[in-house]
């Protein structure tokens, strides 16, 4: 935990994102996922992304890596996500959020940062990812993109991509903004 602490004690508005493997749900078995940034596509879904050039020229796989966007695991001071917003209320389920801290990251100066595996520490985190359209939870996903899209004003070429409509009532959310 220290070197996740100690990049927030130098600049409380960074959001660490830890490297993790999917844990197959039907099996435990787990996959690993090669070291990646985090990013996300026009449809607003995950995507994982080679580390920047910046980053292997650096010759130190223990070294965080710089990523526009991050998946759910992380860890931010509590304070600081309380003054950007802490998450979209309107949430149904899990799932989302990655893309939403993203793009409210992604208007400001700071950073998010994703902090490898330490195999000295006996590190490793996993997790569980069920399918979600097999749970019938497709229809919240889309749901919660659209929010994310209108919220943060993106909306045109997310919702053309996804083909959902405008209306999300999210006014509330705007207006804590402004």
């Amino acid at each position: 935990a220290e070197p996740v602490l100690l990049r927030i004690k130098e600049d409380r508005t960074r959001i660490i994102s830890l490297s993790f493997d999917n844990i197959k749900y039907d099996t435990f078995e787990i996959e690993e996922y090669p070291l990646s940034a985090q990013g996300f596509d026009w449809e607003l879904w995950c995507r994982y992304l080679n580390p920047p050039k910046s980053w292997w020229h650096r010759g130190n796989k223990s070294a965080p890596i710089q990523s526009p966007a991050l998946i759910g695991c992380f860890v931010v001071d509590r304070l600081y996500f309380e003054e950007i917003g802490l998450l979209d209320e309107g949430m149904e389920v899990y799932g989302g959020e990655n893309v939403e801290l993203g793009i409210r990251k992604s208007l400001s100066a700071s950073s998010i940062l994703v902090m490898p595996p330490r195999p000295a520490a006996n590190t490793q985190v996993g997790c569980v990812l069920r399918d979600a359209f097999e749970q019938g939870l497709g229809s919240y996903f889309k749901e919660q993109k659209n929010r994310q899209t209108e919220q943060r004003q993106y909306s045109t070429g997310a919702l053309v991509a996804m083909g959902l409509s405008t209306s999300t009532g999210v006014s509330s959310d705007q207006m804590l903004r402004e």
